[in-house]
């Protein structure tokens, strides 16, 4: 006795989001004092008095992630506190044991990244991270095809004058955006660290948003962008545009949470049939220092 044939399921992909860690230099690989000498200052002195960002809660994300490894992981910028070369250096033997070939890690810079200009002069990312970016010189945007995903990964990051933090991703890698998210795809995910909209769906101040912002967003929702994944802020939050472009900022993974969901966040999207259907958001448990399942959210057929 013959039957028709079960229709084939369609194919489930993952790609997991975090950012903001924020790695600082291992024990015994402070930086000499003389290098504070510049903006780093500022930065020192934030640590020195708030202490945020530990490192032990980016492995405990990176320990959940191992637990399921996803189809991809990205990164949304700020790897580093003070963008030295020890930072970048310890952040990447750290995402080497997360479970996802390097082939499928996407890792972008951030404002920490580019703290200096003597940081972006001698290239301290891309040579930190050179095993998730594959070929020198580095240029933006890079993609990545998962299946029919396409991963279009951006660099908002420049360095500014003392007390901004804003970003900027400039006429001509907007111009390759927009040539390479012509490329067949079902899915098409931007990745930039300044988000272009706040939680508002207003642009963030001058002095710390991105300010390509209006033109990337004309850029995405011309392309059909799906989703729009950053970091930057702190706390994550989730905006839809008129349009149907997701922003999705995932918050920073290494933001210690007084409560559960509250910080310490990063996402899981999960893809079927190469269309976004769900984002799961992870959660630091800070009793049980370890990550865990906080919410989901059910996107509607065609949702973007």
């Amino acid at each position: 006795m013959s039957g028709a044939a079960s229709p084939a399921r369609p194919v489930r992909r993952v790609v997991a989001h975090l950012s903001d860690p924020h790695v600082l230099w291992a024990p015994g690989r402070r930086p000499p004092w003389w290098t504070f000498l510049n903006k780093r200052v500022l930065g020192g002195l934030n640590l020195l008095l708030k202490r945020r960002h530990p490192v032990a809660q980016f492995e405990a994300a990176l320990d959940d992630i191992a637990a399921d490894p996803p189809d991809a992981l990205v990164v949304t910028g700020d790897l580093s506190n003070l963008a030295y070369a020890a930072e970048f250096e310890r952040a990447r033997d750290l995402l080497l044991g997360c479970g996802v070939p390097p082939e499928r890690v996407v890792v972008i810079p951030g404002n920490h990244d580019a703290y200096t200009r003597g940081s972006v002069r001698r290239r301290a990312f891309e040579r930190g991270l050179a095993p998730f970016l594959a070929a020198e010189p580095v240029r933006w945007p890079r993609f990545l095809l998962l299946d029919e995903i396409l991963l279009a990964a951006t660099s908002s990051a420049v360095p500014t004058p003392w007390f901004t933090a804003y970003g900027r991703l400039g006429a001509e890698q907007l111009e390759a955006l927009r040539e390479g998210l012509a490329a067949p795809a079902t899915a098409r995910v931007v990745l930039v660290h300044h988000p272009p909209l706040q939680a508002n769906g207003r642009p963030d101040h001058r002095w710390r948003g991105n300010r390509d912002g209006a033109r990337l967003l004309e850029l995405c929702h011309e392309a059909g962008v799906d989703l729009l994944l950053c970091g930057h802020t702190h706390r994550r939050f989730q905006y839809r545009t008129p349009e149907g472009l997701r922003i999705v900022c995932a918050g920073s993974v290494t933001q210690p949470p007084r409560a559960l969901g509250e910080a310490g966040t990063y996402h899981r999207y999960i893809f079927e049939g190469g269309r976004p259907t769900a984002i799961e958001t992870r959660a630091f448990d800070p009793e049980r220092r370890a990550f865990c399942a906080y919410e989901g959210i059910v996107l509607g057929a065609g949702a973007s």
